[in-house]
């Protein structure tokens, strides 16, 4: 047996390998039987049933939201990309509670019709919120109106980073990174962009769910994005305009993940820190595709492009799950605070690792995440930090519905309160968000009362 810094080789007899993944029904909302908190109701259509007090204190925090942080044209790609997509998802939660109530009072969702009705809302009849949603509406156009300006801003180069198309490897670039390769996290020369890109994905996507127009005026610019990263034709493809992009970009259909690594070398090879980034931006590609390509918000029937875009993902969300989240046998765990835990693992110790763990020995797997993974090595630090925070969540930011495939209940389950909950009361604001929500995974009625 040759044991890699995957595991175990394995010899396979033939001259073609078949691979087949199974392909979930997901839309921008994961219908499933979730554990929802105690002050839910039933459900609608796969949706929770919210009362008028948490319908209000959602939507009043949405509106806070807006006006919290603003992006802004001197940022980079990528944090240009995760502020947009921050709108995005405050646009699409408005949107769901409010479309919610009106469901339930069985008016009109357009607005032109709404606006009609308005006035005959009744307290009485509906409580107190619906004699709200007038405002809920308001807070929904604002926000819709705020993802417009900002969406506009990137695909007219309104930005001070503006992004290119470079003819000699056949991609998007931004203008600071085609300049300085240590800019942008090194954009310029293809590392990343399948993180930066899917925050853009995500939000063209949202957004044109809502606004056909935003489609006909952006659609072309933002399928360059996808197929920056998605592309799924041969060496020889082209896109829409004739312009050349690679087969998947970052993918590895050997290794069944992405490597985040573009054109820089290093002596371990390619690399990739963030899975959950590398999955958002296949979700991203796969949603954009139904709105695009399909003519479907949430869930029409798939077409190529984007059965192509899902495969994508789940083959990452299968890789990070291998290969990233991490637990030890039972009998041999070890907190991942001992001193003596192990945060590097190479090809070399893999070597000597016992044969009952098929990947990683148990003292390096009582890490329970692998932060960055190389070609010849993995470690349980980031590129920022060693901080085991930093490690788990860097690989489960940001929040969608394809969290909930990626973060199973199992997993979560073991990694919670063996790493997230000891880390209690040593939680930056700035990640608290995350942490709650890896909780509300495996129980949201306390990831609640935490965010309160």
């Amino acid at each position: 047996m040759y044991r890699t810094i995957k595991g175990a080789m394995v010899p396979v007899i033939g001259s073609t390998w078949l691979y087949d993944e199974a392909l979930p029904k997901l839309g921008f909302d994961y219908n499933n039987n979730v554990n929802l908190p105690d002050n839910s109701g039933n459900t609608v259509d796969g949706g929770v049933v919210l009362d008028d007090e948490v319908v209000s204190l959602i939507m009043e925090n949405v509106k806070k939201d807006l006006d919290l942080v603003r992006p802004s044209t001197d940022e980079n790609v990528y944090g240009l990309g995760k502020q947009i997509a921050r709108i995005a998802q405050l646009v699409h939660i408005a949107d769901v509670v409010t479309s919610q109530m009106l469901q339930q009072q069985e008016q009109p969702e357009d607005t032109v019709a709404l606006n009609q009705t308005l006035a005959n809302v009744s307290t009485q009849e509906y409580g107190p919120a619906a004699a709200r949603i007038d405002e809920y509406v308001a807070t929904f156009q604002k926000a819709t109106n705020l993802l417009g300006s900002w969406l506009e801003t990137v695909f007219e180069n309104q930005m001070d980073d503006q992004l290119l198309y470079d003819a000699k490897f056949g991609g998007i670039v931004s203008k600071n990174g085609l300049g300085n390769p240590q800019d942008d996290f090194g954009n310029g020369r293809y590392n990343d962009h399948h993180f930066h890109y899917g925050y853009l994905l995500y939000a063209s996507a949202i957004m044109g769910s809502i606004n056909s127009t935003f489609v006909t005026l952006y659609g072309s610019h933002v399928d360059n994005l996808l197929y920056d990263i998605a592309y799924p034709a041969n060496k020889d493809s082209t896109g829409a305009d004739g312009a050349f992009f690679p087969l998947s970009r970052h993918k590895s259909w050997y290794d069944g993940h992405s490597f985040a690594t573009g054109l820089f070398p290093f002596a371990n090879g390619k690399s990739q820190e963030s899975t959950s980034e590398a999955v958002n931006g296949y979700y991203g590609a796969y949603l954009w595709s139904m709105v695009r390509h399909n003519g479907a918000s949430y869930n029409g029937a798939s077409t190529d492009l984007a059965d192509f875009s899902k495969l994508l993902m789940m083959m990452e969300i299968r890789g990070a799950q291998t290969y990233w989240h991490m637990e030890p046998p039972p009998e041999e765990s070890q907190s991942p605070t001992d001193t003596n835990s192990s945060t590097t693992q190479s090809v070399a110790s893999v070597a000597t690792s016992s044969s009952s763990d098929p990947i990683y020995d148990a003292r390096f797997a009582s890490n329970y995440m692998v932060g960055n993974l190389g070609m010849l090595d993995a470690a349980a630090s980031t590129w920022f930090g060693k901080e085991k925070l930093y490690v788990h969540m860097i690989n489960f930011m940001p929040v969608t519905a394809a969290t909930e495939l990626l973060f199973t209940k199992d997993y979560v389950g073991v990694e919670y309160p063996k790493v997230i909950e000891t880390l209690h009361g040593y939680i930056p604001m700035a990640w608290k968000g995350y942490t709650t929500c890896d909780q509300a995974i495996i129980d949201s009625s306390q990831a609640w009362a935490a965010a309160m």
